[in-house]
């Protein structure tokens, strides 16, 4: 004899008192998306790929392997990531701890200890939004729309990676702020919710894909542009940060004054070399009001705090 759920999906319902419990069979049942807080690693002893994420939702934990954690990287080799795949996946997963994060409930049973285990992924939960939200019959992101909120969900020094409503896009620095910062981590967090401006969106509906060009900074004054216009060439000398050096040389270094103006300096006029994080005095030696943008000579360090 055959047994007829009452759900068309034939998953049994759970004996289950625990309201959380619940709420989770629930969504699972209706294919709901339910939002948690990245918590928790778990290495396996088979191998990194059967690496478990733990999501929380209220009391319990939602165990998403990180097959199933929505990690998509270019193939090309990224900085500071290993070319092993499943290195790489961990790594990014390691740098999402803290944020919130959407996933479909995919199973619910029993551990060996005889505990309710709830089995989630983010992968599926990123496709459902992307849907919604870009190719249903009646979307929700309409053509007129250009801000939105974005969830924050790993953060590096001179970047963030974000969530938007199932895509993923990282904001360089330069899209952050009007001014050069050194670490971007001193402003922005894991598990931050901002707001951005989307300066440009591609959608394929075909091949059923969304690419997005966010920027943090237009939605902010421009202050670093203001100040250009309070410097004067040649007779202003200006105390600021060394905020970034290029790569491979000294020259030129790049500095953000104490007024919010950003320069750039070309050289110096002291034996020393200034560094990232120093404290130095910046002769002004030439400004393009129109561009808003300044050259200096570095002709003092007044504080050593390189990083």
């Amino acid at each position: 004899m055959g047994k007829l759920t009452l759900d068309p999906s034939g998953i049994q319902r759970q004996s289950m008192a625990d309201p959380t419990l619940l709420e989770l069979e629930t969504a699972m049942l209706k294919k709901e998306l339910v939002t948690g807080r990245f918590i928790e690693m778990q290495n396996d002893s088979r191998g990194l790929e059967y690496t478990r994420c733990m999501i929380r939702y209220k009391t319990k934990n939602i165990v998403v392997p990180v097959s199933q954690m929505g990690i998509d990287f270019d193939k090309k080799s990224q900085e500071g990531y290993s070319e092993n795949e499943w290195v790489r996946r961990t790594q990014i997963a390691n740098a999402m701890l803290g944020a919130e994060v959407d996933v479909i409930i995919k199973a619910m049973e029993e551990d060996d200890f005889g505990n309710m285990m709830v089995i989630g992924s983010r992968t599926e939960a990123m496709r459902k939004k992307r849907s919604m939200y870009f190719f249903a019959e009646r979307p929700i992101f309409r053509e007129d729309i250009d801000e939105i909120e974005v969830r924050v969900i790993s953060t590096a020094m001179q970047s963030i990676r974000v969530e938007a409503f199932g895509v993923e896009k990282i904001i360089k620095m330069n899209e952050l702020s009007w001014k050069w910062m050194i670490d971007v981590r001193e402003q922005f967090s894991v598990g931050d919710v901002i707001w951005v401006k989307v300066k440009d969106i591609k959608i394929d509906r075909e091949n059923r894909t969304v690419d997005m060009t966010l920027s943090h900074k237009d939605l902010l004054p421009d202050t670093a542009s203001a100040a250009i216009d309070k410097l004067e060439a040649g007779k202003d000398c200006c105390v600021g940060t060394v905020t970034g050096i290029t790569e491979g040389t000294y020259w030129p270094i790049f500095i953000n004054l104490d007024n919010d103006a950003n320069i750039v300096c070309y050289g110096s006029r002291i034996a020393d070399t200034a560094m990232r994080g120093d404290k130095v005095k910046v002769a002004v030696t030439f400004i393009d009001y129109k561009r808003k943008s300044a050259n200096g000579i570095v002709v003092g360090i007044i504080d050593r705090n390189s990083i």
